[in-house]
């Protein structure tokens, strides 16, 4: 019963752990991008 509430409820530590691990992943990719584009645009100007 416990494991099949776990299943089914939206905020299981395992779906919480997926949201954490994609907005990482997304920060991060946001902040390489802006720090390419910055590094480019430095040097061609």
């Amino acid at each position: 019963m416990n494991s099949q509430q776990q299943h089914y409820s939206p905020f299981s530590p395992s779906a919480r752990k997926w949201m954490i691990t994609i907005g990482t992943i997304a920060i991060a990719a946001t902040l390489i991008y802006a720090m390419s584009t910055g590094v480019i645009s430095y040097l061609t100007y």
